[in-house]
This record gives C-alpha cells, structure tokens and sequence, in this order.
C-alpha cells in the first residue's frame, strides 16, 4: 500500500510538468512578502548577497537539470523565485526612497510643479501632488520630493503649472491601529512625503507652454474638464471614474451605494474595462478595413486589428493612471493580441502568471494592494474554471439555435459573476469586513449595460473629444451611469443585501489565499490537500479575538469595546480613523456610541474621567490630569489624554499621550487577565517609510 501511494505521488508531481511556471508569481511573491513582513530594514548589499545565494542553488541544482519535475529541482527553483522576489522588493525601495516630512508644520510656503490634479466631489475642491523645489523652514536636503494637498474649493489649478502655495503639512500618518493599512508604505511608493491643505489659492508662477508640456496628466485633467461640461455631477463623478480612473469626485453616498452592491470593482479600471476598450476597438477597425474588399482579400487585416486594438489599450492604460490592475490587463491583452498575430491559443492561466510576475517584478510592492489581489483572483479563478468546461461550452455553443445561445450567453455571464465573486471573497472581507449578498444579482444586470451601451459610447467619446463633439456621445454615458446607479441603489435598499463582518487574522487570510491558490493551479486528485490550510483558516478565524481598546495615532480618539457595542471617546473627531474602527468591528458606519451620552451605560462619565470594566479589569479613561492620582489607585488601565507619571501611578497599564506621540496608533487586548498592549510602530518596525521620533522623558 505504501507502494502505490508512493507512485500516485510520483504520478502527482509528473502532471505539474505543465504547471511549473504558474507558481513563479506565487514563490516571487513569497519573497516579497518577506521583506515587506521585516520589523527592520536589511542592508543595502542584501539583494546582491541573497542573488549569489541564487545562483549558488542553481549550481547545486544543474545536476538535475534533465528531471526537471524532481521534488529537489522544484524547490531549489522556489528558493531562487523567492530570493529574486526578496531582492526586487529592496531593490525597488532603495529607487523610490525620498526624504519625508519629519514633523508638522501648520504654515509654510510651498514652491513646486503641479504634477497631477484629482477633483473631489462637488463644492468640496479638488487634491493635487506638487512635485516640491522648496518647502519654507525644510532643508533641501530633506526637502520631500512630493507632497500632496487639498484645496478646498476649485482654484482653477491645472497640472504642469509652477505655483507657490501656503499650506499646512504633517507627515503621512500611520495605520488607523496597529497592524492596520499602513497609509505611510502606500505614499513612499509614490515619492510623496507629506501631505496637507491649502490656506488659500495659490500664486501662479509659470503656466505651461501646451497640453503637450502638461503630459499625459494634463490631458487627463482636460478630459475630466470635458466630462465636468456636459454632465450633471453625478454622472459626470461615475464617468470620470469610467474614463480617466478618478473616483475621488463620487460622493460617499453614492460610493457607499455602489460598494454595497458588489459593483464597486466597475469604477476600478482593469480587465473588464480595458477588455471591452480592446474589444470595440478590434471589431470596428476590422468590420472598417473587412468594407474595403480589395484590401481585405490581400492583408491580413485581423492582425492589423489586433495591432490597432492594443495600441487603444495602451493609450486607455495611460489615460486612466496606469495603475496596477491597468497594467497587468494592458500586459494580458498585449499577449492575447501577439497570439492572435502569431496564429496561437491567447487564452491561459500562463498569461495571468506572465502578467502577474511582470508586476511583481517591477512594482513589487503592489503584492500589498487590494486592486492587484481581487483583479488576478478573479481572472485566475473565471480562466482556470472556463479550461476546465472549455469543452462543454464549445458543444452548447455549436449545437444550440439563436435562442439557445442566447440562454448560453446568460448562463455564461451567471456563471462569470458566480465564479467572480467567489474567487474575490476572502479579499473582500479581509479588507473591507464586508459581503455584497446581492453582488451577483447586480452584475447580471449592470455588466451588460457597461459591456454593450456604455463602453461603446466612452469609446466614441474618445474620438470625438479633438473635434468638440463629444457632447453627443457622452449624453448616452451618463444615462448608462443612471441605470448602474439606479440598479446599484436597488439591489444595496434590499434586506440583508450586505453582511458585515468583523476583521479576520491576517493569518487566515494567508491560508485561505494559499488554499486558493492550491486548488486553481495544482493539477489532479491532489488539489484535495487545500482544504487543509482552508480548515486552519476557518478555524483561526473562529478562534479569533479582536482588541478591547484602540488608541488614535493623534491621541483625540478612543474607542472601547464590549458586548459587540463599539464605544468611543467623541463623535466628532478623527472621523475617517472612527470609520475604519466600525468596519474593523463589522458595524455600520455611525453606529459607533460616544461615552459621554445619556444612550448607553457603558461607562460612569463625568467632567474629567469615564470609569469602565472590560473583562473584569477597571478602565479610567481621564481628561482631566488633577483627576490622575485618584484614578491610577481605582483603575487597572489608564488611558490619559495628558502625559502621565508613572512613578506615582501604580495600574498595571498605562497609555498616555506619549506613547501615541512616539508609536503611533494602539490596541490593548484583554487575554485571559492579562493586558496586551500593541504599538503600530512597533508592528511596523524600523524601516524606510515610517517617521521615527527621537526617544522623550515622561515630565
């Protein structure tokens, strides 16, 4: 027995010949993981020793070379996949690195290039990034090399303008608590090195030549224009999201709206939009050349199609931002296309592998992001599905009438949105603790609507915008834009149509996408072994218990909780950090209870202190520092607003605003009568991107 288990093993191993290169994003991503996962930074010759580590393995591995599918070969070449993802993330963190804003500033002149302008939703003005030449009171030296500010009403400001500017500027916050979104990682990516508001508009200092000088954001910006004149708000807000990849200017209604659909993967430029691009681009211009007869009988006009068709592509990739979910879609098409000129298969899971490890090679750090995890979820589990039934949908298809197929289509599309929402919800609920029920539904009606009326029309837009007459093409947008809405609002009105869910381990998320990732790319009976991580993953989850107290990073905010109620120190402040606090809980937005209200008897509040038990430990929450020494001999755990000194208060915990000022945002867990304290800095570690703040006594 123990003999053919062996050479069913052996029989495994064999049918991954085919496979192997599926899983080099996987191990490369692996790598990355790890150093993004480091507390603190390694040195910058790391990537060369680890890369002859790598070719170290390789030497020792050239032996097997000819048994390519041996067990020792394929980990050698994980270890080197992993070495190179390592390295290609340090690598890419040493290009990128720029000064950032070491502490606040509430008033300096600020002298820069615009270099891209985002509008925000109507009557609230707009954000732009400033590429900095001088920061008033900022060493050049330290001088960041972005910055990005909100102007709060329309200050006529368009990119590649030189202006001076009076602005106030903190440095980028850190997570809203620890092991949270890390807000600072995010924007080092990007260059930008502190963030603000404008007191006022800004002086002009050099206008520039063109709308070529301005580049592709200048146009970008005069596109967004265009929108802006011919639509009301609303749909101008969706259609811009639609064209130009700008989703700031929705509202948060109508952004809550369409979230709580499922729809919300449609304002996010990626595969399904740069697909339909490509795809009305390819069949028009051939159906154009296919008119002309003596042209179509002597060139190949499908391939000058496809030649044509990625070039939209691409231009629409630059024109919505390039941002990672564009990118890898314009590097799927790009393959489809080549494989149409070169009389090959387009349609793979090596395509999405290629594409993904591309990405991950140079932008590694969009492993991180929650638009690269969803989009290559999604279109890895729909691929790997559709292989599978290829056979089955091709004899529908030959044998069934135009009512048939139509049913085919239909089906097609259910099963589409199906598989869609089910390779994306461990993401979903992972970062945004929440589940879409009526998602599917949703898009069975929306997709259409976006796939033939809109898309069409955006695309006729886009032709017409050199002559002025865009008007005509854009009116249809924007009454596809009210359908979506209006099926959106619907389908989010209904019972039950979201569920929310409190945060999940970042362990459990692990496992499930590793469980995932098992059953799409492992080939035969072995695919069974993911339910192992998948049960470890339900089990973690199950077991998991999320902090009683979290502290905001500006010390203004905190929030408490207890018999799944979430309490907080005020309703006013800190509004964005109290919002993830709720979804980090799973509750509603604004269901959060403030203290110090007649609604609850949570705590005993008066003017200076609010007295509480979590667990059977005593919490005094003080606001006023004469009320200390009474309150450290009652309370277990302090929480100050004022600095406290510890050697005349004696309660096992204390957390003042020192403690926030030096590491940032924190959570305190009550476990089996111990006290947990968790610091964001400390889970962040010593690296590139977090601001450190020197060491200060308590006084």
């Amino acid at each position: 027995m123990q003999g053919d288990f062996l050479r069913k093993l052996k029989d495994q191993i064999a049918l991954q010949k085919d496979q192997a290169f599926l899983w080099s994003p996987v191990f490369v991503g692996a790598g990355i993981g790890a150093y993004f996962s480091l507390k603190t930074e390694p040195p910058p010759w790391m990537p060369a020793l680890i890369l002859a580590f790598a070719v170290v393995i390789v030497a020792m591995g050239w032996r097997y070379r000819d048994q390519v599918l041996r067990p020792v070969y394929f980990v050698k070449i994980a270890l080197i996949l992993i070495c190179v993802g390592f390295s290609a993330a340090q690598i890419r963190a040493q290009i990128v690195a720029a000064p950032i804003l070491e502490k606040k500033m509430n008033m300096s002149s600020i002298e820069g290039w615009v270099e891209a302008v985002e509008p925000l939703e109507e009557g609230t003005g707009s954000r732009i990034v400033l590429r900095t030449i001088s920061i008033e009171g900022v060493d050049p030296a330290k001088t960041p090399l972005r910055v990005r500010l909100r102007l709060r009403q329309d200050m006529a400001v368009i990119s590649g303008q030189k202006i001076r500017i009076l602005a106030g500027l903190n440095p980028p916050s850190g997570p809203v608590m620890p092991g949270g979104f890390d807000f600072r990682r995010h924007l080092y990516f990007s260059g930008i090195g502190a963030v603000g508001f404008a007191y006022r508009a800004p002086e002009i200092l050099e206008e520039p030549q063109s709308l070529l000088a301005r580049g592709i954001e200048g146009l970008r910006q005069n596109i967004g224009a265009r929108i802006a004149a011919h639509l009301p708000p609303q749909q101008a807000s969706v259609a811009m999201a639609l064209m130009i990849g700008q989703q700031k200017a929705l509202s948060n209604e109508d952004m809550q709206v369409i979230r709580d659909s499922g729809l919300a993967h449609m304002l996010s430029i990626s595969g399904l939009h740069i697909t339909l691009m490509a795809g009305v681009i390819f069949f028009l211009s051939r159906l154009m050349m296919a008119a002309i007869p003596d042209f179509a009988l002597k060139h190949p006009i499908k391939k000058y199609a496809a030649i044509i068709a990625m070039a939209a592509a691409v231009f629409y990739m630059l024109i919505a931002g390039s941002t990672a979910p564009t990118v890898r879609s314009v590097l799927m098409i790009g393959v489809i296309f080549l494989a149409v000129i070169l009389d090959r298969s387009p349609i793979s899971l090596r395509l999405v592998s290629f594409a993904a490890l591309m990405i991950l090679l140079l932008q590694p750090e969009n492993l991180l992001s929650v638009s690269f995890q969803m989009s290559f979820a999604a279109v890895a589990g729909l691929i790997a599905f559709f292989e599978s039934t290829r056979e089955m949908w091709s004899r529908w298809n030959r044998e069934a009438g135009p009512l048939q197929r139509a049913c085919v289509y239909l089906g097609g599309v259910c099963v589409t949105t199906l598989i869609a929402t089910v390779t994306t919800t461990l993401f979903s609920i992972y970062h945004f603790q929440q589940f879409a029920f009526m998602g599917a539904v949703a898009n069975l009606i929306a997709v259409p609507i976006l796939s033939f009326f809109i898309m069409p029309f955006i695309v006729m837009a886009f032709f017409l915008m050199p002559l002025g007459l865009e008007g005509w093409a854009l009116m249809p947008v924007g009454l596809g834009v009210d359908a979506i809405l209006a099926i959106a609002k619907n389908c989010a009105d209904l019972p039950h149509a979201v569920l929310l869910l409190r945060a999940i381990p970042f362990a459990a998320f692990i496992l499930g996408v590793t469980g995932g990732l098992w059953i799409i790319l492992w080939k035969g009976w072995g695919k069974t072994v993911a339910v192992l991580p998948v049960i470890a993953a339900i089990f973690l989850i199950s077991q998991h218990n999320p902090p009683d107290i979290l502290v905001s990073e500006s010390h203004k905010l905190f929030g408490f909780q207890k018999d799944g109620a979430l309490y907080v120190s005020s309703g006013k402040t800190d509004r964005f950090t109290r919002e993830n606090w709720e979804k980090y809980y799973g509750k509603s937005e604004g269901s959060a209870i403030v203290m110090k209200t007649e609604r609850n008897d949570f705590a005993a509040c008066d003017a200076g202190a609010c007295r509480l038990t979590i667990k059977d430990k005593k919490i005094s929450y003080v606001t006023d520092p004469y009320l200390l020494n009474q309150e450290c001999v009652w309370a277990d755990i302090i929480l100050s607003v004022e600095p406290v000194d510890e050697d005349r208060c004696y309660s096992s915990a204390i957390m003042d605003k020192f403690d926030t000022w030096r590491s940032g945002s924190h959570s305190v867990a009550i476990r089996k009568n111990k006290v947990e304290i968790q610091a964001a800095a400390v889970l962040a570690g010593d690296r590139p991107w977090v601001k450190k703040q020197k060491p200060r006594n308590k006084d």
